[in-house]
């Protein structure tokens, strides 16, 4: 299963932070928008809301881009589970007729 983490380009520290705890298992860096780069909205989403939900979108669009048939997208703050290993080696868990499931704890 394909690994996305969401990382701002100036926050190397949680980007070894998610090194850290995810010790051997491969994972992608899609490069979070930053949202002090985007102008000020008037109504609607902050910027910074939007920045999120385009980050967001490019990790969707480098999966939907590839091969995999699941994957999995965490932003760069989450602490992980010391038996995802285990979670993500099989995709039996995973319904059938389902889109998307969201791991929460």
């Amino acid at each position: 299963m394909k690994v996305f983490v969401i990382n701002l380009d100036r926050h190397a520290d949680r980007l070894a932070h998610m090194r850290g705890q995810m010790h051997d298992i491969a994972f992608e860096r899609i490069a979070a928008v930053d949202g002090t780069k985007i102008p000020p909205t008037v109504k609607g989403l902050s910027r910074f809301e939007l920045a999120c939900l385009e980050s967001h979108q490019n990790a969707w669009r480098q999966f939907l881009g590839g091969s995999d048939e699941h994957a999995c997208f965490f932003e760069d703050d989450l602490h992980i589970q010391k038996d995802f290993r285990a979670l993500i080696q099989s995709e039996a868990w995973i319904p059938a007729d389902a889109h998307s499931v969201k791991l929460d704890t």
